[in-house]
């Protein structure tokens, strides 16, 4: 490295995050960035599968409810192309949906007032256990 060259962080992990709702997708991508994850984004089931077809992801974070199906859709998707890596619901999902997220096995479920310190840690948490799982 020359000096005055600007190192690149090492990056914590590739994210798949899934949601919907540009806004919340906006500050989900940016507060994850800013903790040292690579992140991809999609809005769809369909976006979120073409990227797990075509990418290497560590973690996949999703919404349960999206324009074209479920965040159950895209927690099979991630378990049959990325068997290892862990899956994150997030949802506003009422009380009477939260038994049918759980039937998906998330690794981790949460509502969407999730502080984003919960969430980073939880995503290290998973991160960890699946670098111990590799190793092992």
């Amino acid at each position: 490295m020359n000096k005055g060259d600007i190192e690149k962080p090492v990056s914590k992990g590739r994210l798949l995050i899934v949601e919907d709702d540009k806004a919340i997708l906006a500050l989900w991508d940016l507060r994850l960035r800013m903790a040292g994850y690579d992140t991809m984004t999609a809005q769809s089931v369909a976006e979120a599968k073409t990227w797990l077809e075509n990418s290497v992801v560590d973690l996949v974070i999703t919404d349960w409810h999206l324009p074209d199906g479920i965040g159950g859709e895209v927690c099979q998707g991630a378990r049959q192309l990325l068997p290892i890596a862990p899956v994150i619901v997030i949802s506003a999902a009422t009380d009477d949906q939260v038994a049918e997220i759980l039937s998906y096995t998330p690794d981790a479920y949460f509502t969407k007032s999730v502080e984003p310190t919960t969430l980073v840690a939880t995503i290290e948490r998973l991160l960890e256990a699946g670098r111990a799982e590799k190793s092992e």
